[in-house]
């Protein structure tokens, strides 16, 4: 079971609209697992989608019960050195709220580096990286 997990942008953003950001890339990537967000907004997806609303991220981790992948440009694996876990949520952060705070013991941080550097990639762009990222890794090797 592959999940996302991540947190509204609620400062300048409506869940809405940045949902609809997310909408396409858990299908694409077959992100069996669904979209969990925080917080609680009460938006309503469409009938087909896997959207679920926690009130908190541990909330989220404790219901999923698998490792967490946490996305960060601080992580400590840099992407290109990853192992993907069978089983995992891959966890990004809000612009204003950084994710690696509710990272566990057993949890592993992934540090996911953009050619400037400069922390610009919004979370489902950095949810993207990684899944497209895994997925290449489990293409065969020639």
């Amino acid at each position: 079971m592959i999940a996302l997990a991540t947190i509204w942008e609620l400062g300048w953003n409506t869940p809405l609209f940045e949902f609809d950001l997310w909408r396409f890339l858990v299908p694409e990537f077959q992100v069996d697992g669904g979209l969990w967000v925080t917080p609680v907004s009460g938006i309503v997806a469409p009938a087909d989608f896997p959207l679920y609303e926690r009130a908190t991220v541990p909330a989220i981790l404790e219901e999923l019960g698998v490792i967490g992948v946490f996305l960060d440009q601080d992580g400590d694996i840099p992407l290109d050195e990853f192992e993907h876990p069978a089983s995992c949520v891959y966890l990004t952060g809000a612009t204003s709220y950084p994710i690696l705070p509710y990272k566990r013991q057993g949890d592993v941080s992934v540090r996911v580096r953009t050619p400037a550097g400069a922390g610009g990639p919004w979370s489902h762009q950095i949810a993207c990286l990684a899944l497209y990222d895994r997925q290449v890794k489990s293409w065969p090797q020639p």
